[in-house]
């Protein structure tokens, strides 16, 4: 049994500085959104929070890449103004600024349980580099979003923070 589990921490091992190498070429595998979902707290690795009238949530990635989770409000950006309508053209300006819309839908819960629009896209950030935006958006005065280095990373970054909160929840009760 020793012997089992030495071997299987080793090929764990080997797995991820095999990803991790990659990611420092600025590759991401099919193997990092796999280990992803499998072992999340070993490819997100909390690095920084911020919080007040919003809040921010970053992870360090593989390769010195970063993902970062948000929940942006429109009450530092307007006091004259109604809140929902300024979400809704900071939605609307991120959206026109796509270069690509991946896909929208009407009716989506996030991993909080909010439900609101849930559109996919891409950008190029201001290092002229494309990355992948996650955005809910339900009609109040504040939108979610995951901006991650590709598309798959963030799907598999929310499909993995859903599944340990839904743990979490199940251990309070």
């Amino acid at each position: 049994m020793y012997r089992i589990t030495k071997h299987l921490l080793v090929l764990i091992l080997a797995f991820v500085v095999g990803v991790s190498a990659a990611g420092y070429l600025g590759v991401l595998t099919k193997a990092e959104v796999i280990l992803a979902k499998v072992f999340p707290q070993i490819v997100f690795s909390p690095s920084g929070r911020g919080c007040g009238c919003n809040w921010s949530q970053s992870y360090s990635l593989f390769g010195g890449r970063y993902l970062s989770e948000s929940s942006v409000s429109s009450c530092l950006i307007s006091e004259t103004r109604p809140k929902p309508v300024v979400a809704q053209e900071e939605v609307q300006s991120i959206i026109h600024s796509a270069t690509k819309i991946i896909k929208r839908v009407p009716k989506s819960k996030n991993s909080y349980g909010a439900e609101g629009e849930r559109i996919e896209l891409l950008y190029v950030n201001n290092h002229g580099e494309e990355r992948a935006k996650i955005l809910w958006y339900g009609g109040g005065e504040s939108f979610f979003e995951i901006d991650a280095p590709t598309l798959e990373l963030g799907i598999a970054f929310e499909e993995s923070k859903a599944s340990i909160d839904v743990r979490a929840v199940e251990q309070i009760n």
